[in-house]
This record gives C-alpha cells, sequence and structure tokens, in this order.
C-alpha cells in the first residue's frame, strides 16, 4: 500500500481499502504467481510441483546436457520506463534449432510492463545457445525497482520532548550499524525515521522509541535497532531527550543494475543546560 499512488486531482480523507487474503496450493496457484516467487524467492527455492506448472509440457530444456549461453543480449534496462518502487519482469519461452539459435519466441506471464515484454523477446530472439536442438527452454528477465521517494519529512523540533538535555552533537564511541529493510530495499522505497532516545552515563542508548516513520512502521523497527546498539561516549550526568533522523536512501542511478542502499543517520539535539 505504501508504494501506491492514486491518480486523482484532489486529497480524499478516510479512505479504505481491503485486502483478502486467498491461499491456494502448489496445484492450483496462478502459474505467474509461481514464477513471480521465483524471481524473488523469500523462503527457499519453489518446490518442484511448482516448477512442474511452470515448464512448458513436452519441453527437454533441463534434460542433461542442458544448453550454455554462447551470447547474451540483455536489454538496456536504464532506457525501460516502469513504475518506481514496481519490479517488473518477463519471462519468454523458446525453442531451439540444431545451431542454437532461439526460434519459437513467445512471452508467456509478465507483469504487463509492454516496454519489457517486447525487449525480452528482442534480446532473447538475438541470443545464442549451444546444445540444439531443444523444445520448451524459459528465459526470465527482470528490471529491479527504481527508487520511490519517501513523503514528506517533519520538523524534528516540534518533536522536541520537554525538559531535553541531550547534547545537540553526539560523536558516537560506537557508530550505529546502518541497515535497510530488506524487502523496502528490494523495491527501491525509500524512507525515514525519527527516534527518540536517552544516554546513560556509560555511553549506553536507553528509552529508544519512534517518534516518526515513514512510509511504514518497518522503518521505525530497523532505526530502533541501529540507535540500540549504538554507544555515546562516556559522560558525567547523561542526557535525556535526544532526538535521531535516520534516512533510508537508495542509491542514484539506474534501475539496472541496482545500487547499493543505504541508511544515513543525522542526529538531532538540544544544547545541554
Amino acid at each position: 500500500m505504501a508504494a501506491t499512488h492514486f491518480k486523482v486531482s484532489a486529497a480524499h480523507n478516510s479512505c479504505e481499502v481491503t485486502y483478502t487474503s486467498k491461499p491456494a496450493s502448489l496445484m492450483d496457484a496462478p502459474v505467474g504467481d509461481l514464477i513471480s516467487y521465483t524471481i524473488t524467492p523469500t523462503n527457499g527455492r519453489l518446490p518442484e510441483q511448482g516448477w512442474a506448472r511452470i515448464r512448458p509440457a513436452g519441453g527437454d530444456c533441463d534434460q542433461e546436457p542442458r544448453a550454455q549461453w554462447l551470447r547474451v543480449i540483455l536489454p538496456d534496462f536504464t532506457r525501460l520506463g516502469g513504475e518506481p518502487g514496481a519490479r517488473d519482469w518477463s519471462v519468454v519461452s523458446y525453442d531451439l534449432d540444431a545451431k542454437g539459435r532461439p526460434k519459437a519466441l513467445k512471452l508467456i506471464e509478465s507483469t504487463r510492463n509492454p516496454v519489457l515484454d517486447r525487449a525480452a523477446l528482442k534480446s532473447m530472439a538475438e541470443s545464442r545457445q549451444t546444445g540444439g536442438p531443444r523444445r520448451g527452454c524459459l528465459n526470465p528477465y527482470h528490471r529491479n525497482a527504481t527508487r520511490l521517494p519517501p513523503p514528506s519529512d517533519v520538523d524534528m523540533e516540534k518533536l522536541r520532548p520537554t525538559g531535553a538535555t541531550c547534547l545537540k552533537e553526539v560523536d558516537w564511541e560506537k557508530e550505529p550499524v546502518l541497515r535497510y529493510p530488506e524487502s523496502w530495499s528490494r523495491r527501491a522505497i525509500e524512507g525515514w525515521a525519527i527516534i527518540g532516545f536517552d544516554v546513560a552515563p556509560w555511553g549506553a542508548t536507553g528509552n529508544v522509541r519512534v517518534l516518526a516513520s515513514e512510509p511504514s512502521n518497518e522503518f521505525g523497527e530497523a532505526a530502533i535497532r541501529i540507535i540500540s546498539e549504538a554507544k555515546a561516549p562516556s559522560n558525567k550526568t547523561g542526557y535525556v531527550g535526544c532526538v535521531q533522523r535516520v534516512r533510508y536512501i537508495m542509491g542514484p542511478g539506474a534501475a539496472y543494475p541496482s545500487t547499493p542502499a543505504r541508511a544515513a543517520v543525522q542526529h538531532y539535539g538540544y544544547p545541554s543546560s
């Protein structure tokens, strides 16, 4: 839902969307869903029963010795359009002639990005393999998501707790270990979190809590772990009312290959009294 954008001309309030789970066995699940899982497996390899549903009937492309790539042509992913935050894919089926040239190309499933669909068929037609003739071969082409910027940030000054004594800057003795929530990094969805915490005289952080986060509370949960594992220098009295902004930013650049995600920590405290 956080990656969904609606085309409207004015703001709307109190909207609701209902998501309904529809469990299905491997034998009943749509083939497109099975293929989608193989593109981004989140819980191990798809079982063989699922692969049997995906493979074209009567195909022999998986038999040994398998065909090897001689020339791999890929689409120019940097020029392919798409919705930010969405990872598109296209799966092409084909046969191989005796010289390893693809023929009988067909798009069997995709996320319905027509530009990627056309580029996938063209790239497969220009590629070459060994081991022909073969029937029922498959090849996926997937385009990593482009950056989806986060919702507007908030002014941390407005989140300043009453009676805060935290120093404006904290020179960390043990730097925060920055982690990007994996499911959001995979879709290039950016976010932020503002964390409140206190610092003990021995430098440990405590009372760590989320003051605000967007577009999901997962960014706040990850930021809590980041700040909880950090350590400030020892001090005489400790501090209360510290505020930290953690930004989750995808690396700049094109959709493919993906650029490293990073989390940036910005401290915002208050002069001690």
